[in-house]
């Protein structure tokens, strides 16, 4: 139990690493700790998780929080997929113009 605790929330995101790995190995430890009946609700799930994200993700994580009271982690992955989509946009356009 505390071994999966401390994977939890020593978890860091790399620079550049992909959103979608980072999030598979988070909801990989989200599921080990149900399969022995520890719960982490949604709100906390979605802190911990944009805690865990590099310094690159500053300003989109000080945007997430600003205003809000509450944030549900379906808003948080959206919005990782969302930023990640354009990140990988912007990349195929800068190499279409390098040509």
């Amino acid at each position: 139990m505390l071994y999966l605790k401390q994977r939890l929330y020593t978890l860091r995101m790399r620079e550049n690493m992909y959103v979608k790995a980072h999030l598979d190995e988070f909801n990989k430890i989200i599921m080990d700790m149900k399969n022995i009946d520890i719960k982490i609700d949604d709100k906390d799930q979605a802190i911990i998780v944009l805690c865990s994200l590099p310094a690159s993700y500053e300003h989109f994580v000080t945007t997430l929080l600003y205003g809000n009271d509450i944030i549900s982690m379906e808003d948080v992955k959206a919005s990782l997929h969302f930023r990640d989509l354009r990140r990988k946009v912007f990349e195929e356009e800068g190499k279409e113009q390098a040509k």
